[in-house]
């Protein structure tokens, strides 16, 4: 498995706004929803996994894509 950068990830949402026909900043936008969805999720052991992974702060969805990529 190679490694991801950042480069990589704006790549795949050009790629996911183009299957989907909508704009980058869509993509983007919808990406920060399922991340506040997941860290304000209430179930508590679904927040911790968020908290051990990001601490107590938000994540961008680069730095999400990219930490994901890194974990499996």
């Amino acid at each position: 498995m190679g490694i991801l950068k950042k480069r990589d990830a704006n790549l795949m949402y050009k790629s996911i706004a183009k299957a989907e026909g909508v704009s980058v900043a869509q993509v983007k936008q919808e990406m920060v929803e399922a991340i506040s969805l997941a860290k304000n999720n209430p179930d508590p052991e679904t927040r911790g996994k968020f908290k051990k992974i990001f601490g107590s702060r938000t994540p961008t969805p680069e730095e999400f894509v990219l930490k994901m990529y890194k974990k499996l």
